[in-house]
C-alpha cells in the first residue's frame, strides 16, 4: 500500500514538472513568434525605405541624365563665337613723320600731328577647339583727322594774271584697315578667362589730303589755289603687312557673354610706303594699342 501511494506521488510530480516544461516551451514560442513578426515588419519598413531611395536615386540620375544632354546639345551649338571690339590705336611716330616728310614744301612746317591716338572698331569670329584653342579671323577700322595751323601760300589769278595770297590750312584724314586670322590660347579659370594671340594678315593707310581757305567751313568753287579748291584733294595709299600680338583677361557676365580688356602690339610693313610713282622708302611701324572686347558665344573648346 505505501508502495503504491508513492508511486502515485512520484507520477503526479512528473506530471506537474511536464506540464510546467511545456508552459515554458509555448511561452518561448511566443516570444520568438513576436520577435520574427517584429523582425519581419522592420525588414518589410528596410525594404520600402530602400525601394524609395532607389527610386529617388533613378528620378535624380535621369534629371542629371537629361541635364548633360541638355548641355551637350548647348555645347555642340555653341562651337563658335566672336567678338565685338573697340580699339584706340596709337600710331606710330614713323608714320606720321613719314607723312609729313612728303608733304609739300609750304604746309609741311604747318603739319604737328600730335595727336597719335586713333579710334578704330572691328570685331573677330572664331571657332573653339578643345585646349581652350581659338581660331578665326579678325578685322578692324579706323579714322582720323589732323589738321595744320594757317598759313599763306600764293597764286596767279588766271583772269587777270595777278599773284594772290591765300590764307588755307591743310587736313589730313587717315582711315586704317586691317584684316587678318587669328589665333587664342585661352587658360579659364572659373569665370576668369586670360588669354593671348595673334593676328597675321594684311592691311591698308589710306590719307586723303584736302587744303581749304580758313575762316569758312564752305569751299568758294571760284576761289583759286593750284586749280580750284573743290578739286584739290589727294590721297596716299599704303598696303601693307600685319601682325600683331596681344592678350588680355575676361570675365564672364552670363553664359555666353565675357566682357574683357586686351593689349596689343600692332607691327605693319608697306615695302612700297605710299607708291605714288615718286621715289618713296618702305615704311615699318610699331603702334601700341588697348582694345576692349565684349565676347559672346563659346569661350572655350
Amino acid at each position: 500500500m505505501g508502495m503504491r501511494t508513492c508511486t502515485a506521488a512520484t507520477a503526479a510530480v512528473m506530471l506537474w514538472a511536464g506540464a510546467g516544461v511545456r508552459a515554458q516551451q509555448d511561452s518561448a514560442a511566443q516570444v520568438q513568434t513576436a520577435e520574427s513578426q517584429e523582425a519581419r515588419g522592420e525588414l518589410a519598413e528596410a525594404v520600402a525605405e530602400a525601394r524609395e531611395e532607389a527610386a529617388e536615386s533613378t528620378s535624380e540620375f535621369r534629371e542629371e541624365i537629361a541635364e548633360q544632354e541638355q548641355e551637350r546639345c548647348e555645347e555642340r551649338g555653341r562651337q563658335a563665337g566672336g567678338a565685338f571690339q573697340i580699339q584706340a590705336l596709337f600710331l606710330d611716330d614713323r608714320f606720321l613723320d613719314y607723312v609729313k616728310k612728303y608733304s609739300s614744301d609750304a604746309e609741311r612746317p604747318h603739319l604737328s600731328p600730335n595727336d597719335r591716338m586713333v579710334l578704330m572698331i572691328g570685331g573677330m569670329t572664331y571657332a573653339a577647339y578643345p585646349g581652350d584653342i581659338r581660331v578665326g579671323a579678325g578685322g578692324y577700322a579706323g579714322y582720323k583727322v589732323y589738321r595744320s595751323s594757317a598759313y599763306d601760300v600764293s597764286s596767279v589769278d588766271s583772269s587777270t594774271g595777278d599773284t594772290v595770297t591765300h590764307t588755307v590750312a591743310t587736313t589730313l584724314r587717315v582711315i586704317p584697315a586691317l584684316l587678318g586670322g587669328v589665333f587664342e590660347k585661352n587658360f579659364q579659370l572659373g569665370p576668369v578667362g586670360i588669354f593671348g594671340g595673334a593676328l597675321l594678315g594684311g592691311g591698308v593707310f589710306v590719307v586723303i589730303r584736302q587744303v581749304s581757305p580758313t575762316g569758312d567751313i564752305f569751299v568758294d568753287v571760284d576761289d583759286e589755289y593750284d586749280g580750284s579748291f573743290d578739286d584739290d584733294v589727294s590721297a596716299a595709299v599704303a598696303p601693307c603687312l600685319v601682325g600683331d600680338l596681344h592678350t588680355g583677361i575676361t570675365i564672364r557676365l552670363a553664359p555666353g557673354f565675357h566682357l574683357g580688356v586686351e593689349f596689343m602690339t600692332l607691327f605693319t610693313y608697306a615695302p612700297e610706303g605710299f607708291a605714288t610713282g615718286a621715289a618713296v622708302s618702305d615704311l615699318f611701324t610699331i603702334s601700341p594699342s588697348a582694345r576692349l572686347r565684349l565676347q559672346f558665344g563659346k569661350s572655350t573648346g
